[in-house]
């Protein structure tokens, strides 16, 4: 699995490390991206008003991603997660994009 840093929650919220060792807490396997806090292209409406600009962003995240060769994107921003699941499902759509909360509710659940 990867992890996609928001960057409302990074560079906002100072949120960066909290995510990835919840994951890993919950044994999931954590292969780092490149530029894993670099904008997906979505930012609010930005993805949707000038495609021309954020398809170029979103590519290169999706390249960052098949770099990995993790078969999850984990992200915790809904925004992020709807523009990445755009792009994987056109280029990479054996890979799945997950919410950080919804794995590890899986985790407790599958634990229990």
């Amino acid at each position: 699995m990867t992890y996609h840093d928001s960057c409302h929650m990074k560079r906002v919220l100072g949120i960066e490390k909290e995510p990835r060792l919840l994951l890993m807490a919950a044994g999931c396997e954590l292969v780092e991206m490149k530029n894993a806090d670099k904008c997906c292209g979505m930012s609010g409406l930005f993805g949707v008003k000038y495609p021309e600009l954020s398809m170029p962003i979103l590519a290169e995240k999706i390249a960052n991603i098949r770099e990995t060769g993790a078969e999850v994107a984990a992200c915790a921003c809904s925004g992020c997660m709807v523009q990445i699941q755009g792009g994987l499902d056109k280029k990479l759509p054996g890979v799945r994009m997950r919410h950080v909360a919804d794995i590890l509710a899986e985790r407790i659940k599958g634990g229990q």
